[in-house]
């Protein structure tokens, strides 16, 4: 029996969609993310690249932040529209990820396995920037599919990371499907 760490379900994901999106992501504010995505923005804005961020900041700091702008807090008015209060349902995120050209996946610190984002990514024809080194161990997923960085990543190879996502036509091996994982274990 060979290790699955993660797998997708085809029937909950969509493979095909119009990409739309130039950069994305989903997920909860934690460690840097935020200063990644506000990195982001800017060069995104800067080079008229669209990108969609949802981040969850919890319902005391949003209210905080939106409500009471006069409060200190980590997060600047001008980026409003990246946050979320209450996050978003499976189809939504589904929705923004498969109409991206490149998902931002920033795992926890320490995290040594692979997220489900990156699998569901991966899996919907996106390419991934990634603080996750951990990916460079898994062999059936190609080099192409993927760029990894950290804190001292310089904003023009990220231009460059996305601006690489724009091309490319990637398939995740089907290894990841769930059906096929499940045969393989029987």
């Amino acid at each position: 029996m060979k290790l699955r760490p993660l797998f997708y379900f085809k029937d909950q994901i969509k493979i095909g969609q119009e990409k739309t999106i130039d950069v994305s992501f989903v997920g909860n504010d934690h460690t840097d993310r935020y200063e990644l995505l506000k990195r982001v923005k800017r060069i995104c804005n800067d080079n008229g690249l669209s990108y969609k961020f949802c981040l969850l900041i919890g319902k005391i700091e949003y209210t905080k932040f939106i409500r009471f702008p006069f409060l200190k807090s980590k997060y600047a008015k001008e980026d409003a529209e990246m946050f979320s209060e209450s996050g978003v349902s499976y189809s939504e995120y589904v929705d923004i990820i498969s109409k991206s050209k490149v998902v931002i996946d920033m795992p926890y610190e320490g995290q040594t396995g692979l997220t489900m984002r990156t699998v569901e990514a991966l899996a919907m024809g996106a390419r991934l920037i990634t603080s996750n080194e951990a990916i460079e161990k898994y062999k059936d997923i190609s080099l192409n599919s993927y760029s990894i960085i950290n804190c001292n990543t310089q904003d023009e190879e990220i231009l460059s990371y996305v601006i690489t996502g724009q091309n490319n036509e990637l398939e995740l091996a089907d290894r990841y499907e769930c059906g096929i994982a499940l045969k393989e274990m029987i």
